[in-house]
């Protein structure tokens, strides 16, 4: 537990805490952004991959890998703290911009895109767990709305960032130093700013009579059967 982390629920309580899982989200946006407006151009006139079917297995592998830790990143979260997920999903994606910019062939691209379905799974689940933790029952639909709003918005908005600079310079290695950029400073805030927040969601539980601290089957934000230790999370 966090020495000084208020134990009271509450975005207003929390505010710094939840403004910067807000930006983490934002930058999980951007990261996938970067990726998906540049990698396809970039399999047809750099790799030399003509078949569609080929530059589409890359959202295959990355959608196969995401699905899959979805349905493990709550119980994770919930059994070692949101944080150290979190800081393993950004370390993750730390390779990725090294492989786009080196890549000789298209399979390295998939083997980017198994990273960046780990980081999305990690990254994302820990930073609407977190918000959750933070808002309590009263404000978890806020907060929920809040994540969305932003990591979508951290989509488009890293999507038109690449494509500009691709525009303007080439495809690689200049929208891809965007990328690191995101990466590294995400994965710094991770580290030495972000504070664990799974006690206030214990404190909840402990605090509710009416609820157990028990394994049980849930559906998480992004819509994937996981576990979640706590029953709190039936709402999520």
């Amino acid at each position: 537990m966090n020495a000084g982390f208020a134990h009271k629920q509450g975005i207003r309580e929390h505010l710094g805490q939840f403004s910067l899982h807000v930006l983490l989200v934002f930058a999980t946006g951007l990261t996938i952004g970067s990726e998906r407006a540049v990698v396809p151009v970039l399999g047809r006139d750099i790799l030399g991959v003509e078949s569609l079917l080929v530059i589409g297995s890359f959202v295959v592998s990355f959608g196969f890998v995401k699905g899959l830790l979805n349905l493990y990143a709550g119980k994770w979260g919930g059994e070692y703290g949101r944080k150290p997920v979190l800081v393993l999903g950004w370390a993750t994606a730390l390779p990725l911009p090294i492989i786009l910019i080196y890549a000789p062939s298209w399979a390295w691209i998939t083997v980017g895109n198994i990273l960046l379905g780990i980081n999305q799974a990690l990254t994302w689940s820990m930073a609407i767990n977190a918000k959750i933790d933070i808002a309590g029952p009263d404000q978890r639909g806020l907060a929920v709305g809040i994540d969305e709003a932003f990591g979508y918005t951290g989509v488009a908005v890293g999507a038109w960032i690449t494509g500009v600079i691709a525009a303007q310079t080439s495809l690689r290695p200049e929208p891809f130093y965007f990328l690191a950029i995101v990466v590294v400073l995400a994965f710094l805030v991770s580290i030495f700013l972000i504070k664990e927040t799974v006690h206030l969601a214990e404190l909840e539980v402990e605090d509710d009579d009416h609820y157990a601290v028990v394994e049980t089957g849930c559906l998480n934000a992004h819509g994937a059967d996981r576990l979640c230790r706590y029953p709190i999370y039936r709402l999520c």
